[in-house]
């Protein structure tokens, strides 16, 4: 039951960005797609929540990192240069932890582990 969903699925999500002949990259591509169109409906969710919890800036991150995904999806849809999709789209996702903890802080060490050393001591 599921085997004829995937495949059809499957096969409409690979021709967002045309068939490549090679089926290791056609596999790449339906796995890059399907990741990309899963995190938009996530932003959509995580935004107000984290808004009506009062975390603005969180809330602003998820926002803008829902946006430039469906920003470069669109791009790629029309474009079809899936070495620039792949490449943004990783940038993107690879990024995004780092920057949504910055906005919500931690203690000195999480925050030299996300590459902001924060300059205030956490000796008072």
């Amino acid at each position: 039951m599921l085997k004829p969903l995937w495949s059809s699925l499957s096969k409409s999500v690979s021709a967002i960005g045309g068939q490549p002949p090679d089926a290791e990259l056609r596999t790449q591509k339906t796995v890059l797609v399907v990741l990309s169109l899963a995190a938009i409906p996530m932003g959509l969710i995580w935004t107000p929540i984290e808004l009506s919890m009062g975390d603005t800036a969180s809330g602003v991150a998820t926002a803008v990192i829902g946006a430039l995904i469906l920003i470069n999806f669109t791009y790629y849809a029309f474009s079809k240069n899936y070495t620039w999709f792949r490449f943004s789209q990783l940038s993107i996702f690879l990024s995004f932890p780092f920057v949504l903890h910055l906005t919500v802080g931690g203690s000195r060490g999480q925050r030299i582990w996300s590459g902001d050393s924060g300059h205030r001591s956490s000796r008072s």
